[in-house]
C-alpha cells in the first residue's frame, strides 16, 4: 500500500484515492456518497475490517491479497458477506422504488442488504478498496451475447495494483511505471 504514491507520479493515486468518497448523490441535506470509504459508511468499514482481519501477517500490506480478498468477501455465495444480483424483479422493484433514473445505490447499503446491480456492487467494491487508499475508478461498457446480436450496459472496477519496488527494480522497470490497471468486475466474477 506504501507503494501506490510512487507510481505514475501519483496522479492515479491523486485523483482516485485522496479522497475516500467520491459522487454525493445527495440533492439536499447530508452527503450521500456512492463511493464511501469513511466512518460514515459502517458496512464498507466492517467488510474492510473483516477482510483486513482475514489476511496472513505476511500480506498486509499486499494490495492484491487485500483486493482478492475484497473480491472474495463479495462474489463467493457460499459467504455471508455475499452479494447477490437482483433477480428481474427486483430489478424491476428496484428501478419502480427510484422513480427509475435515480443513481445506484451507494456501497455501504449493497453491503448492508447483500443485493446490488453491476454499479451497486461496483459502488461497495471500490468503497472497501478506498479504506485502504487503493486508487479506484469505474468503467462502463457494454455486455454483448457471443454473436453481437444483443448487448447491455455494464459497470465495474479498474484499480491501481502497484507491483513491488523489489520486483521493479530486478527487472528494470521504472518505479513511476510498474504498476497493473486491473479490471474487476464482481457481479460477472471476474
Amino acid at each position: 500500500f506504501t507503494e501506490i504514491a510512487n507510481r505514475e507520479q501519483g496522479i492515479r493515486s491523486s485523483t482516485f484515492s485522496l479522497s475516500k468518497t467520491w459522487y454525493n448523490r445527495a440533492t439536499t441535506g447530508a452527503a450521500n456518497w456512492a463511493i464511501d470509504g469513511t466512518n460514515t459508511a459502517p458496512s464498507v468499514i466492517r467488510a474492510a475490517t473483516e477482510i483486513d482481519a482475514s489476511l496472513p501477517a505476511n500480506m498486509k500490506d499486499n494490495v492484491y491479497a487485500f483486493a482478492r480478498a475484497a473480491f472474495d468477501y463479495m462474489a463467493d455465495p457460499s459467504a455471508d458477506s455475499f452479494v447477490r444480483y437482483p433477480n428481474a424483479q427486483e430489478l424491476y422493484e428496484m428501478a419502480v422504488s427510484s422513480n427509475f433514473g435515480e443513481p445506484p445505490r451507494n456501497g455501504d447499503d449493497c453491503l448492508a442488504q447483500g443485493i446490488g446491480d453491476c454499479d451497486e456492487q461496483s459502488n461497495a467494491y471500490m468503497s472497501i478498496m478506498r479504506v485502504k487508499n487503493v486508487p479506484t475508478w469505474y468503467v462502463f461498457g457494454a455486455l454483448t451475447a457471443a454473436d453481437y446480436g444483443r448487448w447491455e450496459g455494464h459497470g465495474w472496477a479498474y484499480i491501481m495494483m502497484p507491483l513491488s519496488d523489489k520486483y521493479c527494480e530486478e527487472v528494470g522497470i521504472s518505479l513511476s511505471s510498474c504498476y497493473v490497471e486491473a479490471p474487476v468486475d464482481v457481479v460477472n466474477k471476474k
